[in-house]
């Protein structure tokens, strides 16, 4: 889900994405194991996790650029001091407002809208590592359910 594009021609052209359209459900995406039909999944959130060195990024939503009138169902990533701090990291996190799948065989509630934003980054930045992580959380029936992934390098 996490990416980058470098690119020297223009200023500003260096990305970093979260795209949650390159890779979907097993591999990718937001989805809830282990649920019934019946469950409810709600207050479903992205945090990641980048290094402070990135600076402050403003996130568009691609989607939205690409299709004036799509309505989005992800919150575009914003600074998040509530949730648990990592040192020499920046949180951003996204909420999904959005509806969900359920894969019968699976047992699994999968998010019906992967998110998709960029953030520019110098050209500088994007040639190096960039290592992050993510924290993926849920609400079951009223109980929260999350995990972290990481490190990844980009």
């Amino acid at each position: 889900m996490l990416g980058k594009s470098c690119t020297t021609a223009g200023a500003g052209t260096s990305v970093v994405s979260l795209d949650g359209t390159k890779e979907v459900y097993p591999t990718g995406g937001l989805w809830v194991g282990g649920v019934k039909t019946t469950d409810k999944i709600t207050d479903a959130t992205i945090t990641f996790y980048l290094p402070t060195s990135l600076g402050s990024l403003a996130w568009v939503n691609t989607r939205l650029v690409a299709d004036p009138t799509y309505v989005p169902v992800w919150s575009t990533p914003k600074v998040d001091t509530t949730v648990t701090p990592r040192s020499g990291y920046t949180a951003y996190t996204m909420k999904y407002s959005g509806g969900w799948t359920y894969n019968s065989t699976d047992k699994t509630y999968i998010a019906a809208v992967p998110p998709k934003f960029t953030a520019k980054i110098s050209y500088a930045t994007c040639t190096s590592s960039i290592t992050a992580y993510s924290t993926r959380s849920v609400r079951v029936n009223g109980t929260v359910y999350s995990f972290t992934r990481g490190p990844v390098t980009i």
